[in-house]
């Protein structure tokens, strides 16, 4: 009579585990999941008003034009194969953005800053159509 009370106890226990505690467990874990999936797609689709992240991919720069502030760090990553030399439009004079002189290797990510408004380009020494356009407000 007392080993059937204490299973009658135990199988109360469990069934309360198993269709209280671990539905809730999995509806909490389901939910966080779809939060940040949800989130995350929010972030990826959203295009910010004013981005300062650049990659060289594919012998181009992605995206080809920014907006930016007033000595905002502008980063650029090459994801290439091939080392890249960027210098200031435009080409032969590289004057437009003094001192702008960056190596850029594959992997890697650099960043500048440019201290005046107005539109300016950038573009890779080995070969000058590879541009970047870049718009400071």
């Amino acid at each position: 009579m007392l080993v059937n009370a204490k299973l009658g106890t135990l199988n109360l226990v469990m069934k309360k585990i198993f269709f209280i505690i671990l539905p809730l467990i999995f509806l909490t874990g389901c939910i966080n999941a779809d939060v940040l999936s949800i989130r995350t797609l929010e972030k990826a689709s959203a295009t910010p008003e004013k981005t300062n992240i650049v990659e060289i991919s594919s012998g181009k720069f992605v995206p080809s034009e920014i907006s930016v502030k007033r000595d905002q760090e502008i980063k650029v990553t090459n994801l290439d194969q091939t080392l890249y030399t960027l210098l200031s439009d435009p080409h032969p004079t590289h004057d437009q953005i003094k001192n702008l002189y960056i190596l850029i290797y594959k992997g890697q990510t650099r960043s500048f800053k440019i201290p005046k408004r107005g539109s300016f380009g950038i573009h890779a020494e080995e070969n000058p159509s590879v541009n970047l356009k870049i718009v400071v407000e």
